[in-house]
């Protein structure tokens, strides 16, 4: 009897608690602490480059025809395998597209398959680094090319190109290939015994798979220009075409610190974070080519909009105005932000005419249907789930892990 009406104590006084919990006031509002924004936007609109001028693409025309005659010269498989990935790595895929397709799908795809029952270490190192091609080609490659790197007791070449190649390509696995996974441990561990050069330490914490190709660019020609084996006419379009797409890059940034400044969002909304440059540079990682300015223009003032939208929801507004802002942009009407504080009304004129103003230019340039309906759906699937968060926080709600991913795979 003691033990059931101690239970019977506790379980009155839990009730209680949560009825005082229940009975609390609303969270109290957040605060934003980001960090201020690094860049002198006067600066950087100052920025010039002589290699926006037409000469210099016309120069790199000329080189390009030049070097993609070695694609068609006599040279061994492993020869032409190499070029590609030296392309590559050198920012140049774009312009040697089609060669590399038929290269990859004629010459180097044929010779492989004659030397898959060789296991001289030299076809191993191009077996290897053919598979990472491929699948960086979008080509389907199976994890059975690798079989014969081991020697039935789990062992691996000691060649460290060989390894190389492999750590690199067991980065490119799918689910289930636990083939790959083997050869991802087994060559690292390898790599790591064999040295412990800065190049091996960086490629066994960053291979890759999980790197921003064009950021990584610069690097690779400095690597190239101290090769005594490279070629001098790919090294010099390299490094013409890194200051073209440079200089390209350079206008595109400028053009969307102009569109950010003339926003005045910065001087209205002190809450929000000013990430315009680092919104850029995520968008040039995706498109860095110098054809996709357009591309990377949208994507940057989509980003910086989804920062200010997502401070709203987290930051600034109540949530009867969030709740209200989300009806707005259902709507897409700006009367339905009347009511709302001046804050809220400038982020949501900032969305709705940039994304009128997107729509018309992808409809200018492609000629195509309209985006705008799309646009506008993704942007009401992006602020509902944003709703649900805050949501969540305004009524001191813990969601489950399966309610959080339910809705995060939306607002993240």
């Amino acid at each position: 009897m003691a033990c059931r009406n101690t239970v019977s104590i506790v379980s009155s006084m839990q009730i209680q608690k949560l009825h005082s919990i229940e009975k609390q006031s609303p969270p109290p509002e957040r605060i934003s602490t980001y960090k201020p924004n690094i860049w002198k936007y006067d600066h950087l609109l100052s920025l010039t480059s002589q290699y926006s001028e037409k000469k210099y693409k016309v120069e790199a025309v000329k080189l390009k025809e030049e070097v993609s005659c070695k694609f068609t010269e006599s040279v061994s498989p492993v020869g032409q395998l190499e070029l590609i990935d030296r392309i590559d790595k050198l920012g140049l895929s774009g312009s040697f597209e089609v060669e590399t397709k038929e290269a990859l799908e004629n010459t180097i795809l044929d010779s492989m398959k004659s030397n898959s029952s060789s296991k001289k270490e030299e076809d191993l190192y191009a077996t290897a680094l053919c598979f990472r091609l491929l699948r960086e080609h979008g080509y389907h490659a199976s994890q059975d090319m690798l079989k014969d790197f081991f020697d039935g007791k789990g062992k691996l070449p000691s060649d460290i190109n060989t390894l190389v190649e492999l750590l690199e390509g067991s980065h490119l696995s799918m689910d289930g290939e636990n083939l790959l996974n083997d050869i991802r441990l087994f060559s690292t561990k390898n790599l790591k015994n064999l040295s412990t050069s800065s190049d091996i330490n960086r490629l066994t914490n960053n291979p890759l798979a999980w790197r921003v190709r064009w950021y990584d660019v610069r690097r690779h020609i400095i690597s190239a220009q101290n090769c005594k084996n490279t070629n001098p006419m790919l090294l010099q379009l390299a490094k013409l075409n890194f200051n073209i797409i440079q200089a390209t890059h350079q206008n595109d940034l400028k053009d969307v610190i102009r569109w950010w400044r003339n926003l005045c969002i910065v001087e209205d909304l002190d809450f929000t974070r000013d990430r315009i440059v680092e919104s850029f540079f995520f968008a040039a990682g995706i498109a860095s080519e110098a054809q996709h300015g357009s591309m990377r223009k949208w994507l940057t003032k989509v980003i910086q909009l989804i920062l200010i939208i997502d401070d709203v929801y987290d930051i600034y507004g109540s949530l009867t105005e969030v709740q209200q802002f989300t009806r707005a942009i259902e709507k897409w009407d700006p009367k339905e932000v009347q009511k709302l504080p001046t804050c809220i009304q400038i982020c949501f004129r900032a969305l709705h005419d940039t994304m009128e103003e997107i729509s018309i230019e992808i409809q200018r340039q492609n000629d195509g249907p309209p985006t705008l309906p799309h646009l506008k759906q993704e942007w009401i699937n992006f602020c509902k789930a944003l709703l649900v968060e805050a949501t969540w926080y305004h009524k001191g709600h813990i969601p489950t892990l399966e309610e959080y991913l339910d809705n995060g795979w939306t607002s993240s």
